[in-house]
């Protein structure tokens, strides 16, 4: 091991519900509100459920494909406002979340807990086929067509 991963493993915070490792640990504490919250407003659609009304009013666009938010770089336009921001990162170039493990910038804070795997090895996604592992969801649904 490298000198960084050991101090990346000693860094990383596993989620024991979902599996999911974040940096800093103030992201577990976040994550585990996701576990715990009663979820009283159930999608009619889906049965996807949410603890507050307006989250389900959020997530109904989907599902009417109502996208609201149009970026005035491009045109391509989103369901929340949120993701509006997120994506106008990719005309503005800004990388506001940075690994303190090796320095490299991110657009998006789910995508640098992501790359905290690649310094702690955490691998929370689990082929229920063959018990194989992986650090990424996408990399465990590409293995899953192996098997068909």
């Amino acid at each position: 091991k490298t000198h960084r991963q050991v101090h990346a493993e000693k860094k990383s915070f596993v989620c024991d519900t979902c599996g999911k490792a974040f940096f800093p640990k103030e992201t577990l504490e976040t994550d585990k509100l996701v576990h715990t919250e009663q979820k009283n407003f159930l999608c009619d659609i889906c049965g996807k459920t949410f603890s507050k009304k307006r989250n389900l009013e959020t997530h109904e666009r989907i599902h009417k494909n109502e996208r609201p938010f149009p970026c005035d770089k491009c045109g391509k336009s989103f369901s929340q406002k949120v993701n509006l921001s997120v994506h106008y990162r990719v005309h503005t170039k800004e990388r506001p979340y940075k690994c303190e493990m090796c320095g490299k910038s991110f657009s998006q804070v789910t995508i640098l807990n992501n790359h905290y795997r690649t310094h702690t090895k955490v691998k929370p996604f689990v082929c229920d086929k063959c018990g194989k592992r992986f650090t990424q969801v996408s990399n465990l649904n590409a293995h899953y067509r192996k098997h068909t």
